[in-house]
């Protein structure tokens, strides 16, 4: 049997693997340091867009007077609650497809837990539409002429669906425009109390 005998390492190898090892240990380092720079720098350039870039870009709330109606866009009102988790959710979805769906719509969001007269918009839209008013559950939306309540992760393709299919059939949606007029109402109606307590 022949035995074959084994040398051991010169002390330039030595040194040649301590310096493979120290590379391979750094480079690693690097490596790794490299993927958490990465995934923060995404977080945090995720959490300025939210705080600073496109959500900002969508009203949270809109005045009566804002709202418009043309023929080249349709209209999606939202009626959300303060601190409304669902409501949340919802934004920060449409903040995602507002630069593509953007084209197709006019936006309007009214608070409607702390503010009164938003909830006097939304009955208009509901009874206009066929539903009881007064329901001050949230988050209730309007994409047209289309009403939806609540929003969660299976809501969201029927939102990006019913933008396209009402925009596409726009001359088909529901006028409710007489909304318009709660404006003049009201202004007259505060304005003739104001006249009657001056008298």
């Amino acid at each position: 049997m022949m035995t074959i005998a084994r040398r051991s390492p010169t002390p330039g190898r030595k040194v040649l693997y301590v310096v493979l090892i120290v590379f391979l240990l750094l480079a690693t380092s690097f490596f790794v340091w490299q993927l958490t720079t990465d995934s923060s720098s995404d977080a945090s350039s995720s959490d300025s867009t939210n705080s600073t870039g496109t959500s900002d870009s969508i009203p949270h709330n809109s005045q009566l007077s804002d709202i418009r109606f043309d023929t080249d866009k349709i209209n999606f009102y939202l009626f959300w609650g303060n601190g409304c988790i669902h409501c949340e959710h919802l934004f920060d979805y449409l903040a995602e497809i507002w630069p593509e769906y953007s084209q197709y719509i006019n936006f309007y969001a009214f608070e409607i837990w702390d503010n009164q007269d938003n909830g006097q918009i939304e009955d208009y839209f509901l009874s206009q539409l066929g539903e009881p008013a007064g329901d001050r559950s949230t988050p209730t939306f309007i994409i047209g002429d289309q009403i939806f309540h609540g929003f969660s992760d299976s809501t969201k393709a029927e939102i990006t669906n019913t933008i396209t299919d009402k925009y596409a059939h726009r001359d088909q949606i529901k006028d409710l425009s007489g909304v318009l007029d709660l404006e003049i109402t009201e202004q007259s109606s505060n304005s003739d109390a104001a006249s009657d307590a001056n008298s």
